[in-house]
């Protein structure tokens, strides 16, 4: 795990006080950023609208996201839309760095190295300010000078380089729709076949796999830092040699058992170092294909990071002392490649199968201190799965799971879109019989902790799994020391550790489930908004349907058990003060066909049936139910009726409320009509002088699709720039006419002043 550290969320956001001690200082308010510079834009708990529109818009160059902030860039400072709660903090020239530094007080600041810089042109005043605050200063420092990451990375802060962040990271969404009938299936009891495979986890076959991977061939300590010969010669292949092993009798080794090569580079007294190195991977594959892929990972390499005399030595290409690196993370190849002899054994016997292809990795490189380039092993990995199209439906990262020193503590960092793992996780603990003696701490921390951040980079659901909270890892004695020979590390802790994996992995065993089952669950039932060609899901805090909208309806349907091909009856309806309304009515065969689906539905099968488009009408105002109903025979004479229900709202447009911005203006160019609009239509806007002469006129067709609170279209008064000569001092009259696609006309007048 390296030493790289973010933002901590809290209640009070310190960076807010810090970003105005930028070495920049605070900018103007009208100032205009040239083209050799960016504007920084502070988002704090952005609306879900806001992150879609950073994610979406090209113009903003994401930096950071962390629990509920977002750090971003732009060329334009008038791009920033008014709404969005964006914070302009600042302005740096592109051949700057970013760097942020933490410190839980001033002093802790002025020990920093490189610290004196910063201090000597900060003003002291607000550091105390900001420590006054919540106790703690978070400085965010551009400067031409910024700090090398690897000093950054001792001393606790980090470098921010550009990562291609994905901020829809922080919506909560559901699970995979591939995961989601077996989340959503009810509780049941292991059967004989789980039950062994539990039973199997061994923990002298965890002792052993920790003593190769801290020993070497003349039982000393090893070395398996990435630049070391021995991790690619040595560690790796005892890895692979295992995992080859455990898949006989399930496919091929060869091609079950991979190596994915990657290069690294570093510098050493100003000369280039590079090297090969290699992900691990053994892969089960899925009894459905094209399901996606779920990974169970945990780094390889180990550092010494935390000793002057290590750091040196690696610094200058010098032999470098061993890195056993027990705790971190032979504990975590050890649990990932234990998991996988029991899961193979359970393949192999028939107890276990999964729709899904089920991959275990032992990462190269996430221990990159000194390393130049962002890619790591995870990295390449994520970026080579999703170049060949590969659904990643989750991925549980393994690192530091062997200290005893804080007793049965877990540690489950997720980020809000992974919420629905540390909830399955934590329910696998508790739901194994016996239950497991473990109490975790599902807790959203360090970003950049682990292997689990490339994960999140792609907007792809991973967990950190750790001994207890990111920050207490780093206090161990060993932590990132060749000491960390794994004199607090228990095996039967570990052991417990992997019994916990195999006990949530086992949710999604389709053997469990003998008899046929269908499953409608209420995230099975969607609704979307067709707006410019791009289908956009519906949510009611945000969206708006009005009479003539393009809305739709998905309701996915799940097989969990056995093969069913008895009767199904599927049927989608509107309710409301009018009445009710039937959209989409199948039987049977019409229900497979249209779905996409064989008859039999197979286990883990899905039918997606569309209703395009749901009509809707003027008396369908206000609130709306959506309702979808499954019937179908568990057993013969045995009917099960399920049914989902959901709300849409029908807006009415009540008025046209109109703003005219800037009023008075000098160049009736730069003034603009802000328009509350619930509808789609035409937005005509017709300016006369005082005689009523028509000065200027422009059409413009809007299809508001609105996530934001005030439902407010803005757009120029003048077409162009040519009418505005004509436009000399004095009252003016602008009129908004809308008509709706129905012919509906609303029309209000405003004033504007010209002052030349």
């Amino acid at each position: 795990m390296p030493t790289r550290r973010t933002w901590r969320h809290t209640g009070v956001r310190l960076s807010l006080l810090a970003l105005a001690l930028l070495l920049l200082g605070e900018p103007g308010a009208g100032a205009s950023a040239s083209p050799d510079s960016r504007w920084i834009v502070l988002f704090e708990a952005p609306s879900t609208h806001v992150l879609h529109e950073l994610a979406d818009n090209a113009a903003f160059d994401v930096r950071w996201v962390e629990s509920d902030l977002v750090v971003a860039e732009v060329e334009q400072r008038d791009l920033l839309h008014p709404l969005w709660g964006g914070r302009v903090v600042a302005r740096r020239r592109l051949d700057q760095q970013l760097a942020l530094l933490h410190a839980r007080n001033l002093e802790e600041l002025r020990a920093h190295a490189g610290a004196s810089k910063a201090l000597s042109t900060l003003h002291a005043a607000r550091v105390a300010a900001a420590r006054a605050a919540s106790g703690e200063v978070w400085i965010l420092l551009a400067s031409p000078g910024a700090w090398p990451a690897e000093v950054l990375g001792c001393h606790g802060g980090l470098v921010l380089p550009k990562h291609d962040v994905d901020p829809r990271s922080l919506i909560e969404r559901a699970p995979p729709a591939a995961l989601l009938p077996w989340l959503l299936a009810p509780s049941r009891a292991w059967t004989p076949g789980e039950q062994r495979l539990l039973q199997a986890v061994a923990p002298e076959s965890l002792a052993a796999t920790l003593d190769q991977l801290t020993k070497n061939t003349l039982a000393l300590d090893a070395d398996r830092h990435v630049f070391s010969a021995d991790l690619g010669g040595l560690y790796n292949p005892r890895v692979e040699e295992k995992m080859q092993r455990f898949v006989q009798g399930i496919g091929p080794p060869d091609s079950l058992v991979k190596r994915q090569e990657f290069i690294k580079t570093r510098r050493c007294s100003g000369a280039i170092d590079t090297t090969s190195t290699y992900n691990v991977i053994a892969r089960l594959p899925g009894s459905v294909p094209g399901t996606g892929t779920f990974v169970v990972c945990g780094h390889i390499d180990a550092t010494g990071s935390n000793d002057a005399d290590w750091v040196r030595a690696r610094d200058e290409c010098r032999t470098l002392s061993a890195t056993p690196g027990a705790e971190d993370n032979a504990t975590g190849v050890a649990a990932l490649v234990e998991g996988l002899r029991c899961i193979a054994d359970g393949v192999r016997r028939g107890d276990v199968d999964f729709a899904f292809d089920l991959e275990f990795v032992a990462f190269s490189g996430e221990e990159a201190e000194g390393i130049e380039g962002p890619l790591t092993g995870s990295e390449h990995y994520v970026q080579q799965r999703l170049a060949a199209g590969t659904k990643l439906l989750g991925a549980i990262n393994l690192d530091m799971v062997g200290s005893d020193s804080l007793g049965n503590n877990l540690q489950v960092v997720y980020n809000p879109a992974s919420r629905w793992m540390a909830e399955w996780l934590v329910d696998a603990a508790s739901s194994m019989d016996p239950p497991i003696d473990l109490t975790f701490t599902p807790q959203l921390d360090e970003t950049l902790a682990s292997d689990h951040n490339s994960f999140w980079m792609v907007n792809s659901p991973a967990l950190l799994w750790a001994d207890a909270p990111v920050n207490v890892l780093r206090e161990y004695a060993s932590y990132h020391r060749p000491g960390d020979v794994g004199l607090d590390v228990s095996v039967a802790k570990m052991a417990e550790v992997t019994r916990t994996l195999l006990a949530a992995l086992l949710r999604f065993n389709t053997r469990a489930h003998t008899e046929p089952e269908i499953l409608l669950p209420a995230e099975g039932v969607e609704m979307f908004l067709e707006i410019q060609g791009a289908k956009i899901s519906y949510d009611r805090r945000f969206s708006r349907v009005w009479p003539g909208s393009p809305l739709t309806a998905l309701a996915s349907i799940y097989g969990l058990g056995a093969a069913y091909g008895g009767p199904l009856h599927v049927e989608i309806w509107i309710e409301n003060s009018s009445g009710r309304r039937t959209v989409f009515d199948c039987v049977d065969d019409d229900c497979y066909a249209l779905g996409g689906a064989p008859r039999p539905f197979p286990t883990g099968g899905r039918l997606d049936l569309g209703v395009d488009p749901i009509p809707i009408q003027a008396q369908d105002g206000g609130t709306n139910r959506l309702l979808a109903r499954v019937t179908y025979e568990r057993a013969p004479g045995e009917e099960v009726v399920q049914t989902v229900v959901d709300t849409f709202v029908v807006a009415e447009q009540v008025g046209l409320p109109v703003l005219v911005r800037p009023n008075p203006v000098r160049d009736p160019s730069s003034a603009e009509i802000a328009v509350q609009l619930e509808r789609p239509g035409e937005v005509r806007v017709e300016v006369y002088n005082l005689e009523g002469e028509l000065v200027a006129t422009q059409m413009q067709r809007v299809q508001p699709f609105f996530q934001a609170q005030s439902k407010i279209v803005t757009l120029p008064i003048l077409a162009s720039s040519s009418a505005a000569p004509q436009m000399t001092s004095g009252t003016y009259f602008v009129r908004v006419r809308w008509q709706g696609p129905g012919g509906q006309e609303e029309a209000v007048t405003s004033r504007l002043v010209v002052i030349r």
